[in-house]
Order: C-alpha cells, then structure tokens, then sequence
C-alpha cells in the first residue's frame, strides 16, 4: 500500500472514532436525563426575601378598621349582654325612642324599665350588692350591662341616684355609659350618657325565674 493511500486510510479512522465518541457523550446525556426529571428551578428562601414594612405590606385597598361611635357601642353592648340584661336595655331603647316619661323620680323610671321588660318582683331581680350610703362601694367586676345600680352623685351631701348601666367607658376612673333619667317633675324622657358611678352601693340584676316571664307589650 502506498504512503497516500495508507495516510488516507487512518484519517478515516480517526474521523470513525471520533463519531463514534461523539455519539457516545449524546446517548450518556440523554441517558440521565431519562432517569429522572430535572431539578426545579430554585426559589429564594425566607431569609433572602425583601423586608417589607407592616404597612406597605398591607394590601392597598384594605381600608382600615371603623371606629364605633358611641351609638354603635350602645348596641354592641345590648347585643353581647346576658339575656335578661339585654332585655333591659332593649326595654329601655324602645322607650327612649317612644319619648316615654314616667311620672316620679330616677328610681321609679329604673323601676318601670325593668317591669316593662319583664322583672317585676323579687322573683327576677337579684340584689347582687347591698352596701352603704357612705361605702365601702361595689368592687366595678361585679357590674353588668342592664344592672340597676344605686350610687353617690355627690358625695359631699351623699346626694343619690339610679342609673342602668350599659357599659364601661373607663372602668379604671369609674366612667360608665349609662341610662339616667332626670325626673323631679321634668317632663323629659330617659338618655344616654358618661356618668361617674365609682361610688355604687346597691346593684339590682334582672333574672329569669322559673315561670315564663313576658315583657309588657306597648
């Protein structure tokens, strides 16, 4: 064989083996990739995401939380109050409303709340404290919403007055949203009002007796 001829011949086999190689790095690729998916692309932890400040984190069209007035604290108060002090209050919103006057004193318009909603003897009014004029006074935990409370609207002559209670405005200063009723030959119906009641020494609480109690209907 000639020196061209056999130049020739072993370029050919170089060309084959490389090929051959070639084909071999392809069918080892697709070898892996056939045993199994490819990883995930990777996602940033916790600790490498941006801080966000509270508001801006906030979705924008989240408006902020409505401040209840006092009228809808009145409400709140009546809804989440026990049944037989919710009646009280709802007995004595109707007559607020109505414009209800009641002949006599802050006492006898109590009085007729309670009767009108259905606690109209011992039976269904519970004496939860009884202290005196001069104290010492009811500890403010044991007030409820729709209590008839006696209390000192000024003690410098231990002058009295009854008030429903509704809610605690500041129980640490003794203010409370109150039901008080002016009385003393005034024609005005009953309101609602802050009232100091830090000094209370009776608490009258409406009850559920035994035998159905129904509220007057007017």
């Amino acid at each position: 064989m000639s020196n061209t001829a056999r130049s020739g011949s072993l370029r050919q086999k170089g060309f084959a083996a490389a090929v051959v190689a070639l084909a071999g790095s392809c069918l080892g690729a697709v070898a892996f990739s056939a045993c199994g998916p490819s990883p995930a692309p990777r996602t940033a932890t916790t600790a490498e995401l941006k801080y966000q400040p509270r508001d801006e984190a906030r979705a924008p069209d989240r408006a902020p939380p409505r401040k209840l007035s006092f009228e809808d604290k009145l409400l709140r108060a009546e809804h989440q109050a026990a049944p037989a002090g919710r009646a009280v209050l709802a007995a004595a919103r109707k007559m607020i409303k109505a414009g209800v006057v009641v002949a006599g004193s802050c006492w006898g318009y109590a009085n007729a709340v309670f009767n009108r909603a259905g606690f109209k003897n011992w039976r269904t009014r519970k004496r939860v404290f009884r202290g005196r004029k001069k104290g010492p006074y009811a500890d403010p935990g044991l007030v409820k919403a729709g209590d008839w409370l006696y209390i000192i609207n000024c003690p410098d002559i231990l002058a009295t007055h009854s008030v429903i209670f509704v809610f605690w405005v500041d129980r640490k200063r003794g203010e409370a949203a109150v039901i008080t009723y002016v009385g003393n030959r005034r024609e005005e119906p009953a309101f609602y009002r802050t009232y100091d009641v830090s000094r209370i020494y009776t608490i009258t609480r409406p009850r559920f007796s035994k035998r159905p109690v129904k509220a007057s209907s007017w």
